[in-house]
């Protein structure tokens, strides 16, 4: 794929809602016969001892780059289970609302190092059935001037690894990220039918991270057949946030 077909801009503009950083981590340790959070709060199965936790998701986020794992991550104010034709029933964090509007931003994945995330894409089609297509990946580095990643630092692999292409299809695609141990720093990944690349941040907390590392093309964009509508539903293993970006020409 040329690599003039991803600089341009973003599938949607993305600008970043800011999750509330709480002044200290204290946890709200909870029973395993009562689990239920305040709103606001998702239930959390820490990894190895089944603890259960009520946490904000910028706590999720803190504790996850500080090396712990989760077992499971649920919003019980608002259900995460998945539809559609995967294997991988997972819950997930859902997206934030976007609320910078017209301001110059990106959609952001932050994720730890020796870890795997997964990002829920559904894919829905109003076509007549024409065959299907594959769940592409492409993993980039740079700032502007993307160059196919040429190691296996951060890799990309996708369930189902084809879409319909048929009339009132819904597929949901869990592509899963892992990242090795000396992964850490900023990628850039595209999938299928989203236009743009998203940036993958790897190590590094969201308050650390400026719009100058993450900046976007401005200008006119270039973007293959868009063939199917996607909409990318959420994050698991990691946090996603929309956040401010330099425009660039």
């Amino acid at each position: 794929m040329a690599i003039s077909c991803i600089v341009a801009a973003q599938i949607v503009p993305v600008y970043a809602m800011q999750y509330e950083t709480p002044p200290n981590l204290i946890l709200a340790k909870i029973s395993s016969q009562d689990k239920n959070c305040k709103a606001g709060l998702f239930l959390t199965i820490k990894s190895p001892e089944n603890r259960a936790l009520c946490l904000k998701a910028s706590t999720i986020l803190k504790l996850t780059l500080r090396g712990w794992t989760f077992a499971e991550i649920k919003n019980q104010q608002a259900s995460s289970n998945l539809s559609g034709s995967t294997s991988n029933n997972l819950q997930y964090l859902k997206l934030p609302q976007d609320l910078l509007g017209p301001i110059p931003h990106r959609l952001v994945f932050f994720m730890s190092s020796d870890s795997t995330a997964k990002i829920f894409v559904q894919y829905m089609s109003d076509e007549p059935n024409t065959g299907t297509m594959k769940s592409w990946t492409t993993v980039y580095v740079g700032k502007a001037n993307y160059t196919p990643l040429n190691s296996s630092k951060l890799t990309i692999t996708a369930d189902p690894t084809s879409i319909p292409l048929a009339q009132d299809s819904n597929t949901t695609v869990v592509y899963t990220i892992t990242a090795k141990k000396d992964a850490s720093g900023i990628y850039w990944i595209s999938l299928a039918q989203i236009c743009g690349v998203m940036p993958v941040v790897i190590d590094m907390e969201s308050s650390h991270l400026g719009p100058s590392d993450i900046p976007v093309p401005t200008g006119t964009m270039h973007c293959p057949a868009q063939l199917l509508n996607a909409k990318i539903l959420g994050i698991y293993g990691g946090i996603a946030e929309y956040k401010i970006a330099k425009p660039i020409p």
